[in-house]
């Protein structure tokens, strides 16, 4: 993390939302790319080529036919990378040092101290912290296995 930290401070932005982003971003792009490279591997080429000899272009085909198939693996990345950046606390802990943009694990992390420990919000804490991943994953698990398995078994 230290060479992250020093190009942080380089270019300021330690303490601001956008460095963070930007590192979620970079830490979460090659297992998406890989994840969304082999749902498209998977997919049948006489799609691609049917739509090309009916005219279409690159962006239409990827607009209107292979966009639309990609919305499960789409959805599954979506869900990893918000797990991911929700339960992300060391890189938070590094970057940032202002109270104003804490993420949420690490402002749970004060409720726990060297002096003493306020065990009662911290748990209530953690059950309110966990909701809205429960909600997300319950909402979406069927489309979610659907778009993590799609690309396991090469058919």
């Amino acid at each position: 993390y230290i060479p992250q930290f020093r190009l942080m401070v380089r270019y300021g932005l330690t303490n601001t939302r956008m460095g963070l982003i930007l590192l979620y971003a970079a830490y979460q792009l090659a297992i998406s790319t890989f994840l969304i490279r082999s749902y498209f591997q998977q997919l049948p080429e006489e799609l691609e080529e049917s739509a090309r000899l009916d005219g279409a272009g690159d962006f239409l085909i990827f607009r209107a036919i292979m966009f639309p198939i990609a919305s499960p693996i789409i959805l599954s990345v979506t869900l990893l990378a918000f797990i991911f950046f929700w339960n992300e606390l060391l890189l938070a802990l590094i970057m940032v040092t202002r109270t104003e943009i804490r993420t949420i694990p690490l402002a749970m992390m004060y409720f726990v101290g060297e002096t003493g420990a306020d065990f009662g919000v911290a748990a209530a804490s953690l059950v309110i912290s966990l909701l809205p991943v429960l909600i997300l994953y319950v909402a979406l698990s069927e489309r979610f296995v659907t778009g993590m398995t799609s690309g396991a078994i090469k058919g």
